[in-house]
């Protein structure tokens, strides 16, 4: 197998770290409602899943595709809306420079105070941007610890996050070197898991807003 590699790790030892991060920060900032963009991206995934390639092996591939897909979707809304939530609104923000385990262990001296203030926004971008969005039982900290809502829960998407993983790294095989069987029935039921997590835990961040339902 070939090994991952860290596109993070390569940034740091380059002078462009800061431009990425921030290119990365200003994109999410700048574009509409996460949620909607999610709900787009999951009807499409949606519609592939209904088309018949005609070819059983090509039809496998599209279905693995579609499944890594939709966590992709879920990977995609949680790091937008925390990002986009962070910074900007001022609690929000000085919740997390205060729960951040990595912000919480940096130290200076008081003389420092004031240059290391003028930083704190670029360090918050990092950290944001860092962060592993399908690790879920982290993520669920720093929602609940910078927003100060309950997270829905994860342990069945855990399990769909751990199938994904053994498709999109051991091609399509478990860790006994199975193939996961895959079929549109599945796509449709991990839709629904996905859908209603994203729709739940929006609802929690935004309690009085119309929520959007589109049929999960």
């Amino acid at each position: 197998n070939i090994p991952d590699i860290d596109i993070l790790q390569i940034i740091e030892n380059s002078d462009d770290e800061d431009e990425y991060y921030n290119q990365q920060i200003d994109s999410i900032l700048s574009s509409s409602d996460y949620y909607d963009i999610f709900l787009i991206e999951i009807e499409n995934l949606k519609s592939l899943n209904d088309v018949d390639l005609k070819n059983p092996n090509l039809q496998k591939t599209l279905l693995r595709q579609i499944y890594s897909s939709v966590i992709s979707c879920l990977e995609d809304y949680l790091s937008s809306t925390l990002i986009k939530e962070v910074l900007n609104n001022e609690e929000y923000f000085k919740n997390f420079v205060k729960t951040n385990p990595k912000i919480k262990e940096r130290k200076f001296n008081l003389n420092d105070i004031y240059e290391e203030l003028d930083k704190i926004t670029d360090i918050v971008k990092k950290e944001l941007v860092e962060v592993i969005y399908h690790d879920l039982p982290k993520v669920r900290n720093m929602y609940q610890d910078s927003l100060k809502i309950e997270f829905p829960e994860i342990s069945d998407l855990m399990l769909i996050i751990k199938t994904r993983h053994d498709m999109v790294h051991r091609n399509g095989k478990d860790k006994d070197g199975k193939i996961i069987s895959i079929t549109e029935n599945t796509i449709d039921e991990i839709i629904d898991l996905v859908g209603d997590f994203v729709m739940d835990l929006e609802s929690r961040i935004r309690p009085n807003e119309k929520m959007k339902n589109l049929g999960f």
